[in-house]
């Protein structure tokens, strides 16, 4: 029975991370986490934000801004967790357990945000 990455003891980080991984903690777990929060704070306190389609743009304003805020807010905290701890750093020490827990966070506030949402753009 072969080892999987999270059961083997790491030799040296370098040689542990999956190819690519900088750029994934860097550009995805920090820089497009960041962004993400800071519109969906943004969505949260002005009350107002823009979804953008193919073709035309939805302009959201009152609690389904706050709504949208909430969703792009889950979406960054997944986002953080899942590409910056798991991704990268899963093989060493307590960050998997941190990396699953943010991740779920993030998650169950992304979808908190999806159907407040929808349900305020339907209703």
């Amino acid at each position: 029975m072969s080892a999987t990455l999270h059961d083997q003891e790491p030799n040296d980080a370098s040689e542990d991370l999956p190819p690519g991984s900088y750029q994934a903690k860097w550009l995805g777990g920090v820089l497009l986490a960041c962004t993400l929060i800071g519109y969906g704070l943004a969505c949260v306190l002005v009350r107002r934000g823009v979804i953008p389609g193919r073709t035309t743009t939805l302009t959201v304003t009152g609690r389904n801004a706050v709504a949208f805020g909430i969703l792009c807010i889950g979406s960054g905290v997944a986002a953080h967790f899942h590409l910056f701890y798991y991704h990268c750093w899963g093989t060493t020490g307590q960050l998997p357990h941190f990396a699953i827990w943010g991740r779920t966070a993030g998650l169950v506030i992304l979808a908190i945000g999806t159907v407040w949402l929808v349900l305020g753009l339907l209703g």
